[in-house]
């Protein structure tokens, strides 16, 4: 993180880091967006497990988070289709 860089700023670069990282992999084996969605998947669970495993939430409330992430990232490409 630079000195200039906020932490919302920060979250947003290594976003597309991965999600670049996983589309060219993706990409570069052939992939579509159905092998895309797999890998989406699969980040999704890994997510689930660290909040549960790393950080001690339940089950339930791993779920909740990841729902509740979810429901902001729905939020805010419906808003950028409204560009």
């Amino acid at each position: 993180m630079t000195v200039s860089e906020t932490p919302h700023e920060r979250h947003n670069r290594l976003a597309r880091h991965f999600v670049m990282t996983v589309v060219k992999d993706v990409v570069d084996s052939g992939g579509g967006s159905s092998a895309m969605m797999v890998v989406v998947e699969s980040a999704i669970f890994a997510a689930m497990a660290t909040l549960t495993d790393g950080f001690g939430l339940s089950q339930a409330s791993a779920v909740e988070h990841v729902e509740m992430a979810v429901q902001q990232a729905t939020e805010r490409f419906a808003a950028r289709g409204r560009r």
